[in-house]
């Protein structure tokens, strides 16, 4: 097995355990189902546009497609801030 495969499945697993967190914090907190069913599809497109980057060629006219970014939870923009910031901060 490749680098890419390796990256590629990490990447699937990856997005498999967030999926489960979002199942569980739906099941906890009772989410309605529209709620539930609008993040696992914008999972999904995310998934779809990783796993694009990691095989450039393959499936790159469905990568494009997506939703205009709407403003995000304060949890959200934290954890997207301080994951810029370990980025940067990498040698």
């Amino acid at each position: 097995m490749d680098r890419g495969s390796d990256t590629a499945t990490v990447v699937r697993e990856v997005f498999e355990d967030v999926a489960l967190l979002i199942g569980g914090v739906a099941s906890v907190h009772h989410l309605d189902d529209r709620v539930v069913w609008m993040l696992m599809k914008r999972l999904e497109r995310i998934r779809g546009r990783t796993l694009c980057r990691l095989s450039p060629g393959k499936g790159t006219e469905r990568a494009q497609v997506g939703v205009e970014p709407r403003r995000a939870h304060p949890a959200v923009e934290r954890f997207l801030r301080d994951s810029s910031l370990e980025t940067e901060a990498r040698p």
